[in-house]
């Protein structure tokens, strides 16, 4: 047991607990990731789901509900002025609606894709203005939940289509990519970590005790003559 604890050293401890870290912050969105994609089109087809890898360009897209805000709390209490980070969308799917996040950048393109979305609604031509989404359908947070139900409450959504609806979904985007990498970084930094702590202990083997030499006999009795 000592000898284990032993080869725990700085170097393991710090490349185990970054690894696990890294594993621990990406695994879910990771292993998501490497799911088929399924598009907004085939949300129109079949029934959207917690842990469903949503990729492609946005489409049947409605009204914003909801905005996020973000800003710095400053050491003498004071803080700086609120920015958008990001906006919520409402999106139509089968027989339900769910949410989209956006970052503030794609603000512009999705006012404008919503609107093109209400003119095609009304017999206008097909939207043209493409908005590209990689995310994970989750379940809302408690807050984000809580808007949501205003805005269908707001749009006429009785309390049958509502609870029809089971629990509020909404896709949440990520940098893929980036998780991948962090995710494998992280296997990779374990990986580090077993090596390492084999090679201390390894390293702390103890040596065979030597055996007592027997003397020599000849010299012993050529020693008694003399």
């Amino acid at each position: 047991m000592k000898r284990a604890l032993l080869s725990f050293s700085r170097g393991v401890l710090i490349f185990l607990a970054i690894g696990i870290m890294l594993i621990v912050m990406n695994a879910s969105v990771f292993f998501v990731s490497i799911k088929p994609a399924t598009t907004f089109e085939d949300l129109m087809e079949k029934e959207p789901k917690s842990g469903m890898h949503i990729k492609g360009d946005a489409a049947n897209v409605f009204d914003c509900f909801a905005k996020e805000e973000t800003w710095t709390e400053r050491s003498d209490g004071s803080r700086t002025p609120a920015k958008n980070s990001h906006y919520y969308y409402s999106i139509v799917a089968l027989n339900t609606v769910f949410a989209l996040e956006v970052p503030a950048d794609e603000y512009s393109a999705m006012e404008k894709l919503s609107e093109e979305t209400y003119y095609y609604m009304m017999g206008g031509e097909a939207p043209t203005t493409k908005v590209a989404v990689d995310g994970v359908m989750k379940k809302m947070d408690k807050e984000t939940k809580a808007l949501f139900l205003d805005y269908l409450e707001a749009n006429d959504f009785s309390e049958e289509d509502i609870e029809a609806m089971g629990d509020f979904l909404i896709v949440e985007q990520y940098s893929m990519t980036a998780v991948r990498v962090m995710f494998l970084i992280g296997v990779v930094l374990v990986a580090i970590a077993v090596f390492l702590f084999i090679r201390n202990y390894n390293g702390q083997e103890p040596k065979e005790a030597e055996q007592p030499q027997m003397p020599d006999e000849s010299q012993s009795s050529e020693s008694s003559e003399m």
